[in-house]
């Protein structure tokens, strides 16, 4: 396990003190060296910490979009959000920028070289565990906006087409990209239908920048749209079979 040097270390990298030592080195070793150790490994902290950062990130979603007075098409954008910010890559990006890694003790034969993103991520996990188990939910949540959270808010480099995607998918809306180019030096320009409708527009020197800009002005009207809680305009089908269910009726 790790030894009260690199515990010292840790802790600032972490901008918090451990009461309980034990449980930072628990978090801090891997499978594989606890069994070469015979000593216990931080598998279960790092079950116990993805269910209390799926809790503190729902949450953290929750009270920042005042999710209580929203329709089941926001809560489903909701969710879609929750899951890119724990996936893997966030997590692994935040151990890295840490500096977290070094310190994960393992077995003479682990080889990190080829190390995959789940197992970097499981560290994160690991470590807000042992942060929550050491003290409350409270410090938790406060661990995880200052790391995770807090990292995520001061990117500044915008993907609007995977962010329109996320809410098409929460809303099971269909995209469809039309590019066309035109003139020399090239320009390009991009349209996008979100149901068949036309929703943005966009002209770039490259035709990514033009689809960029344009999924950046649908994005911002569905997101207007949900806002105001508009419903999404029926297709024709669906307002052809209601206009028939309210003649029977009458």
């Amino acid at each position: 396990m790790i030894d009260e040097n690199e515990i010292v270390e840790i802790e600032k990298l972490l901008d918090y003190s451990f009461n309980s030592k034990e449980l930072l080195k628990t978090a801090f070793n891997h499978v594989s060296h606890a069994a070469e150790k015979g000593e216990r490994s931080n598998e279960a902290l790092e079950f116990l910490g993805d269910g209390v950062l799926n809790f503190v990130v729902a949450e953290f979603l929750y009270d920042k979009k005042q999710a209580g007075r929203w329709e089941k098409s926001v809560v489903g954008e909701m969710s879609v959000t929750r899951t890119r910010i724990v996936s893997r890559a966030p997590l692994a990006n935040e151990v890295e920028r840490l500096g977290l890694l070094p310190y994960l003790k393992l077995s003479a034969g682990f080889d990190l070289q080829h190390k995959s993103q789940k197992f970097v991520s499981n560290l994160y996990e690991a470590v807000l565990a042992a942060v929550y188990k050491d003290s409350d939910i409270v410090t938790a949540k406060e661990f995880v906006k200052r790391t995770l959270l807090g990292h995520l808010k001061r990117q500044t480099v915008k993907d609007y087409k995977t962010k329109l995607q996320e809410i098409a998918q929460a809303r099971k809306l269909a995209l469809k990209y039309e590019d066309s180019e035109t003139g020399h030096p090239p320009r390009f320009s991009s349209k996008v239908y979100v149901d068949g409708k036309l929703l943005g527009e966009g002209k770039g020197e490259r035709k990514k920048e033009a689809q960029q800009v344009a999924a950046k002005v649908a994005a911002a009207k569905l997101t207007r749209r949900a806002k105001k809680a508009t419903p999404w305009p029926q297709k024709t089908a669906d307002r052809r079979k209601s206009s028939v269910e309210t003649s029977e009726k009458e």
